[in-house]
């Protein structure tokens, strides 16, 4: 795949990806369901072990936000296809962003955190091995960046 050869697809990225990035995945594509805007969400993780299911955790804090049901997800790991094809990669922290760069140095004008994409700072903390209350306090932060994000796509009328 070449970059950008899929203009409407964002990758979020966290460490495992059982929790983080397919909470953000599932909740930007409630958004942008919503706003019948074009993109949608994939995640991975950079050290993920692969065919991971989330965590229940994350479901539950899903399901609490208001998502009418939780979706399938299955762990993978960052690779050189799946950072091609998005238009855009978010990370969960800053660490994520200097990974993702080290293994794809050519995607450097695609690849931001998920609060420098809107417009903010700061790190996503990870939830992982809290309790469900930790989960809905990492998407409660999450929702307004992800709210940002749509909200900048569609006024720059792409990714």
């Amino acid at each position: 795949m070449t970059p950008n050869e899929n203009p409407s697809r964002i990758l979020l990225v966290c460490t495992g990806n059982t929790c983080r990035s397919p909470m953000a995945a599932a909740w930007f594509n409630r958004l942008a369901a919503a706003a019948r805007a074009p993109w949608r969400a994939e995640s991975a993780g950079v050290n993920a072990v692969p065919d991971q299911p989330m965590t229940t955790q994350a479901r539950l804090a899903l399901l609490q936000a208001g998502l009418t049901e939780a979706p399938p997800h299955r762990s993978r790991m960052l690779d050189g296809t799946l950072a091609h094809g998005a238009a855009r990669i978010l990370t969960m922290t800053g660490a994520h962003r200097r990974e993702v760069l080290r293994r794809c140095p050519d995607l450097a004008g695609q690849v931001s955190t998920l609060a420098e994409a809107a417009g903010d700072t700061g790190d996503i903390p990870d939830p992982f091995g809290g309790d469900v209350g930790e989960y809905a306090e990492c998407l409660a932060r999450m929702i307004p960046l992800l709210e940002r994000v749509l909200e900048r796509l569609v006024r720059e009328g792409g990714a």
